[in-house]
């Protein structure tokens, strides 16, 4: 995109070999950028490596077609390796440790289902996981656990919506009870872990059990891939088969999409789709089913003749047309932003918008990410003074003078990234701290100034909990 070197950015991937991981995850609006960079990846000399375990043949071709690749694809089974260079596209397939089939079983889309499933299966020992899609529901099944589970269950907390210190922590607590098998150290009899999409991918985690919210079935794949994923000498004998609980994924009704705002983070198109496609998939057999189910939901016309007619016609006419409109909107916003590499030089910047450093404040943002507008922010404690501390027993400095580098680096490692809208728009309207504001590390920070524990705008009061970590919560809410 058109901002500040842009140039001399692309020209540091010149003959490079550049990883993409996860290729899958990415809504059309990051998808399509990543289209235009595979283009000038090429131009620069580059090799590519696209990873994905659940990738939608749409979306394979759509990469391709990026890379120059105009012929059709040679049919080929799955797991599969894919080279596209100027011999021409070759693939082949190769053999995958098969896994126990793992039963798939629904839930109600409550917090107190969930936690009586995730209670009943602790009753029996094991190391399983509850995964979920917001942080807020991530907290409140935790508190809601926390008093409940048995006394020698070990109970973990994961989330995006910690200091990064604090972040890294968890991350490698989570490894250290979850993790692979290890001779130096002794898996729990009985553990627990609330997460988010944290724990989806890239951590290698193994759980006796498992229970998740509904999500496009490419995610719950990724999440089933934490199921069972390594042979151990002993798991308990109620989880030796292993079993995924899906919330939402009841064939009596549709799920809340609404009030557990599933809809919000995934569309409610694929969310639909894939619990109309996973009715009748009681069983998974892994690697086996994943292409299968993948492009069972990702095809242009989801078989759907099993669900009513009703329901049908609601998918089919409302939410994919919906999610259509959404997608092509996004691409073509990603048009107007991207520089095509092949484009003249004297006509490739017209029209395009300048700008997308954190520093470039009077141009439009280029951003490789949609969403809501996010800010980076370190969370502080406001003593009577008005000093500034970074935990409450700190010893305090001032917010206007220009702190040391010492300082910096402390109040580097507590940053996070907070998108709360009413929070944005208070946070940027501060005015500006010499404590930040004038240090190389901390220029593109806010303070996340706490008064009593507690940072009020309007009705929200943010605060940062040690066990949970960022919380929000409306006046007037319990």
């Amino acid at each position: 995109m058109n901002v500040k070197h842009h140039f001399v950015r692309l020209w540091g991937l010149a003959n490079k070999v550049v990883v993409l991981d996860e290729v899958h995850a990415y809504d059309a609006y990051t998808g399509s950028l990543i289209e235009y960079l595979l283009k000038w990846l090429k131009g620069l000399g580059c090799s590519v490596v696209l990873m994905s375990a659940t990738l939608p043949t749409a979306t394979r071709q759509a990469l391709l077609k990026a890379w120059g690749v105009r012929s059709a694809l040679p049919e080929c089974a799955y797991p599969r390796v894919l080279v596209a260079d100027q011999a021409g596209v070759r693939v082949d397939t190769f053999t995958a440790r098969e896994q126990a089939p793992i039963q798939l079983l629904g839930l109600e889309e409550s917090l107190d289902s969930l936690a009586a499933q995730a209670l009943d299966c602790l009753a029996d020992g094991g190391c399983g996981a509850v995964i979920v899609n917001t942080v807020d529901r991530a907290q409140a099944l935790f508190q809601l656990l926390r008093e409940r589970v048995p006394d020698d269950t070990v109970l973990q907390l994961f989330h995006a919506r910690y200091p990064a210190e604090q972040r890294r922590e968890k991350e490698q607590a989570t490894l250290t009870t979850f993790g692979p098998p290890d001779a130096s150290r002794q898996r729990p009899q009985r553990a627990l872990l609330i997460a988010t999409q944290v724990a989806e991918q890239s951590l290698d985690l193994d759980f006796d059990f498992l229970l998740s919210d509904l999500a496009p079935v490419d995610l719950l794949l990724q999440r089933a891939g934490r199921l069972h994923r390594h042979r151990r000498a002993w798991r308990p004998v109620a989880h030796q088969q292993p079993r995924l609980w899906v919330a939402g994924l009841c064939a009596d009704r549709l799920p809340d999409l609404k009030t557990t705002h599933w809809g919000h983070v995934y569309g409610d198109y694929l969310c639909l789709v894939t619990w109309a496609i996973l009715l009748r998939e009681p069983v998974w057999r892994l690697p086996a089913d994943i292409d299968r189910l993948v492009q069972a939901v990702y095809a242009p016309w989801p078989e759907l003749d099993h669900v009513p007619d009703e329901v049908r016609t609601r998918i089919e006419d409302v939410c994919r047309v919906e999610h259509k409109a959404e997608a092509q909107f996004q691409q073509n916003l990603a048009k107007q932003l991207a520089i095509d590499p092949r484009a003249e030089p004297d006509a490739a910047y017209i029209d395009k918008p300048h700008g997308g450093d954190e520093d470039d404040t009077l141009a439009l943002r280029n951003r490789t990410r949609l969403g809501d507008d996010s800010v980076t922010v370190i969370p502080l404690w406001v003593d009577a003074d008005g000093l500034w501390r970074i935990h409450p027993d700190d010893a305090p400095f001032d917010p206007q003078q220009v702190v040391s580098h010492a300082l910096a680096r402390q109040l580097l490692a507590r940053q996070l990234t907070l998108s709360r809208k009413a929070l944005t728009v208070h946070l940027k309207a501060q005015p500006t701290y010499p404590a930040l504001a004038e240090h190389p590390l901390l220029t593109q920070s806010q303070p996340l100034l706490l008064v009593d524990g507690v940072c009020r705008v309007g009705k929200l009061e943010v605060s940062l909990d040690a066990e949970l970590g960022v919380c929000y919560r409306r006046v007037g809410e319990l």
